[in-house]
């Protein structure tokens, strides 16, 4: 499972890479990749099932989506825009990245309790 500074470097260093950075600010960049690390809350023993709160669908794909609604039918500044989608990526990257390379993550969490994963092995 990936670690929170690899959840954080990860998007951080691909957004730089797709410069992004020329029409945002490398501290927008800053702030969505702490935001991503956030979801890492729910390992905290007290929150229920390990990956299973913050780690699904409904929290790191509906909730951004309406983040992305409101910032474009209701706000008029472009960075707030920019700001919202780059949000929705960052939060998506690590719920995909928990899925591609961890021990699997509760996908539809309050419907159930099932962990998805994708396994793959790379011969050599």
């Amino acid at each position: 499972m990936p670690d929170s500074l690899f959840h954080f470097l990860f998007p951080v260093v691909s957004a730089l890479a797709a410069r992004i950075h020329i029409k945002h600010p490398i501290r927008n960049i800053l702030i969505a990749g702490v935001l991503a690390v956030l979801i890492d809350l729910d390992h905290l023993s007290f929150l229920g099932p390990t990956r299973a709160l913050l780690h699904n669908v409904f929290v790191t794909s509906v909730i951004p989506a309406l983040i992305v609604f409101y910032t474009f039918y209701f706000r008029k500044s472009y960075y707030a825009k920019g700001f919202a989608i780059l949000l929705m990526i960052f939060i998506s990257s690590h719920t995909l990245l928990d899925y591609s390379f961890g021990g699997g993550v509760a996908l539809f969490y309050p419907i159930t309790t099932k962990y998805y994963s994708l396994d793959f092995e790379l011969a050599v």
